[in-house]
């Protein structure tokens, strides 16, 4: 006669593990985490800071690099120092803030400042990942460096 096997204990089957990690597709990365972006059609073209102001010279020698090297860097790099921040949209001179009516633009809590070169300043709003281009500074007045 053949000899039986021993039973087999039963085992308990094992819940499949559940991860608690919810997956974050990468389009909703952090805003720090995106790469700058440009939007032109925000251009004042006139005032004080229009970009009709703009000198050749200082396009191609201060922005047109800064852009090219803005372009491969993500929000939190550019504004992660202080060359680059926002501004409070009260705490721009007056003759700023009375431009911004005019653009219809005055409901804006604030602006961003980009250093290119020097005092030298482009403004813009912050949309999202995108920096729509407003005013050209090139004498640091729209937030004078004496402000606190």
């Amino acid at each position: 006669m053949a000899k039986q096997q021993p039973a087999k204990k039963a085992s308990k089957a094992k819940s499949p593990t559940i991860s608690k990690t919810p997956r974050v597709a990468e389009y909703t990365r952090r805003r720090e985490d995106k790469y700058f972006s440009w939007d032109m059609k925000s251009i004042d073209p006139d005032g004080d800071w229009g970009w009709k102001n703009l000198e050749s010279s200082d396009f191609w020698n201060s922005i047109f690099h800064k852009i090219k090297d803005f372009e491969s860097m993500t929000w939190g790099e550019i504004f992660g120092g202080r060359s680059n921040h926002p501004i409070g949209r009260s705490l721009i001179v007056s003759e700023a803030q009375k431009r911004l009516m005019d653009l219809r633009l005055d409901d804006v809590d604030d602006l961003y400042q980009l250093r290119v070169g020097g005092r030298k300043r482009i403004w813009g709003l912050k949309i999202g990942n995108v920096f729509k281009v407003l005013w050209w500074d090139p004498n640091h007045s729209v937030y004078p460096m004496d402000n606190p």
